[in-house]
Order: structure tokens, then C-alpha cells, then sequence
């Protein structure tokens, strides 16, 4: 079994990998296209498991990899506090962390919205982002609209 943490951005993201000791066996900053990514997996001969943070750009690379038979746990970034309160904060260090604690079972999941509740993509990553830096508090004053945009009248 490997065990890989994704630092995801826009245009790329950084992949470690580690066997069943903790052992890295693949570091490697892959542009986001599909094919190079899958292409990455499949170069490790064996089952997957991976996380990813929950940013604003995870559900895309969730369906790719989901539809390929590779399990992706979307870790919380509040509750994630291996990573939040390091004093080295780079790509690679964050994605090594992120596999370690897959590894172990350790990360703090955060809600994945599936696609059949209704909810667009892009409204279950707005939520996410949004509920990192805005506590919810249900409300008269809070609107929420689900097609693929958040408003509030705070």
C-alpha cells in the first residue's frame, strides 16, 4: 500500500508518496493535468491512498482520482494542526506530512458533498473554504444559494 499527501495550487501540485514503514518513494511537483497525474500513480506499482487539503480547487482532482480506483480523504486544513502551526512551511514538507498522517490514520476529515445531493462542485468548494475562515452560524441573516455561488448579507 502507498500512502500520498497532495499539496494542490492552481497550475500544479506536489506529491509525496510513502510505502507501509513511512519510507518516502516518490517526491515529485506534477503540473495538474490528468494524464500527468495518473501517469504519476501508475508509476508506483500497488494500491493508493491519498489526501489532499481542502482548498478551493479539490474536487476536480477527487473525481479523477476516485474514478480511477484511488481512494483521496479531504483533510481539513483548520483542524490539520501538524500543518498549520509547522515552523517550515514548503510544498514539499506539507505533502510528506500529509502522507505521513494518512499513513497513520490521522488526518481530520473534512464533509465531501457528493455530486447527487444536488450541490454544484464549485458550491461544495466555496462551503469548504468558506467554513475555514468564517464560522456559520445559521441565521435570518445568512443566504445561501446553492447553484454553484455563496452570498451572504453580513
Amino acid at each position: 500500500m502507498f500512502y500520498s499527501g497532495i499539496d494542490l495550487h492552481k497550475d500544479n501540485c506536489f506529491i509525496t508518496t510513502v510505502d507501509d514503514r513511512g519510507e518516502i518513494v516518490k517526491q515529485e511537483r506534477v503540473r495538474n493535468v490528468p494524464e500527468i497525474i495518473l501517469a504519476y500513480f501508475a508509476s508506483l506499482d500497488g494500491s493508493h491512498k491519498t489526501v489532499v487539503e481542502c482548498t478551493a480547487g479539490w474536487y476536480w482532482l477527487n473525481d479523477l482520482l476516485e474514478a480511477h480506483g484511488i481512494e483521496l480523504v479531504l483533510a481539513h486544513a483548520k483542524y490539520l494542526k501538524a500543518i498549520s502551526y509547522a515552523k517550515v512551511k514548503t510544498d514539499k514538507v506539507d505533502s510528506q506530512t500529509l502522507a505521513k498522517l494518512r499513513r497513520l490514520d490521522s488526518i481530520p476529515q473534512a464533509h465531501k458533498i457528493r455530486r447527487s445531493s444536488g450541490i454544484s462542485g464549485m458550491s461544495c468548494e466555496l462551503a469548504c473554504v468558506w467554513s475555514r475562515s468564517v464560522p456559520l452560524v445559521a441565521s435570518a441573516s445568512t443566504t445561501w444559494v446553492v447553484n454553484s455561488t455563496v452570498t451572504s448579507n453580513w
